[in-house]
């Protein structure tokens, strides 16, 4: 019974406050990208010059891996809360932890591809 390990026991805030500083870099990125479409006239956005094609896939494409990693976070939270990679084993990940590296790639790519 000397082995047992003792899990820590957070409060709602206290999760909450870890989840926001996990996923700030994501959401400040949303919520620029939001703005920046939201505030550039529509003949910047569509035109037929491609530098500014380019910007907008760039612009694009990083909106949709950004919404792509909160969405994958937010499906590990709720369906797999019980995984914990700091109590893996050290032999290495364990199948678990596996699954949910193969969900954030999954769900990222989706996002990513326009899915």
């Amino acid at each position: 019974m000397d082995n047992q390990v003792e899990i820590q026991k957070f409060s709602f805030i206290e999760k909450i406050t870890w989840h926001a500083k996990r996923v700030w870099f994501e959401v400040l990125a949303l919520i620029s990208i939001f703005c920046l479409i939201y505030f550039t006239p529509t003949t910047y956005l569509t035109s037929q010059n491609p530098k500014l094609g380019i910007i907008s896939l760039f612009i694009s494409k990083f909106l949709f891996v950004s919404a792509g990693a909160l969405h994958a976070h937010i499906i590990r939270k709720l369906f797999f809360p019980y995984i914990n990679f700091e109590q893996q084993s050290p032999n290495g990940i364990t199948m678990k932890g596996l699954l949910v590296v193969v969900i954030y790639g999954v769900v990222i790519f989706g996002w990513a591809r326009g899915g």
